[in-house]
């Protein structure tokens, strides 16, 4: 983290109707002496040393500062619905004071408005946790909770929270692709999405990978997705030509 060796990478969030690019969500990668580290492969011991909270402010930084290049360039035509978004663990979460946030976004001269914060679904059962959200939602950040799957333990958390936007799970894409049973587990993915919107959550479907994962939730009227189907996490430059080649194909 001194030697900042840990850098975002950038997925774009994408109109799956008009496939105009809405926005992106960062993720983390360490470079560590020329080799690119996955989070799955830090992210653990990252948050039993405590160290996950510099490393999420760092990329919050960066975001923030690219959302600001973009905005600024003017060979770009952004979408007037673009937002940055950042992920946060319940560390993070929990120790952050929202006094540092607002100031990172005034540093820049951004609305929390502009700003998606996402968070694991499964610590939003936690009161402390469910305050934090709402808090933050008051302030204007939009608020996904992220990774919404089968093995979610209750229904009954999303009566206390102020989110905006449920992101399903590849998994349950995966599982659809997976089984010879097509039907089954459909029915459970369009299950999960009636049940974002019965609580009046937008929905954004992640994982999608193929033609035909994007037909799946456009019948569902899935408006928002991610996955490589649009394109792979990018980096800063890289990022810049997919909105640009993505402009001219609209």
């Amino acid at each position: 983290l001194l030697n900042h060796e840990f850098y975002p990478k950038f997925r774009p969030f994408v109109d799956t109707f008009t496939y105009e690019v809405i926005g992106f969500e960062s993720t983390t990668r360490w470079d560590l002496d020329g080799k690119t580290i996955y989070p799955k492969d830090f992210l653990e011991i990252a948050q039993w040393t405590g160290g996950i909270f510099g490393i999420e402010m760092d990329m919050l930084e960066q975001s923030l500062q690219f959302y600001i290049e973009l905005k600024n360039d003017k060979s770009i035509k952004l979408s007037k619905r673009f937002k940055a978004g950042v992920k946060f663990s319940l560390y993070t979460l929990l120790r952050l004071e929202i006094k540092q946030l607002l100031e990172a976004l005034k540093k820049y001269a951004i609305s929390p408005k502009e700003v998606i914060i996402e968070i694991e679904e499964t610590h939003a059962t936690d009161y402390a946790v469910i305050e934090r959200i709402n808090t933050l939602r008051d302030l204007g950040f939009l608020i996904i909770l992220d990774d919404y799957s089968n093995t979610s333990s209750s229904l009954s958390y999303l009566l206390e929270t102020k989110a905006n936007i449920l992101k399903l799970s590849e998994q349950l894409l995966d599982e659809i692709n997976a089984s010879e049973q097509f039907s089954h587990p459909k029915a459970v993915y369009e299950f999960f999405v009636n049940i974002s919107r019965t609580f009046d959550f937008t929905v954004v479907s992640s994982g999608v990978r193929t033609s035909r994962d994007l037909e799946l939730i456009r019948d569902l009227e899935v408006n928002v997705a991610t996955g490589d189907y649009f394109s792979k996490a990018l980096r800063k430059e890289e990022f810049v030509q997919y909105l640009k080649v993505s402009s001219r194909r609209r």
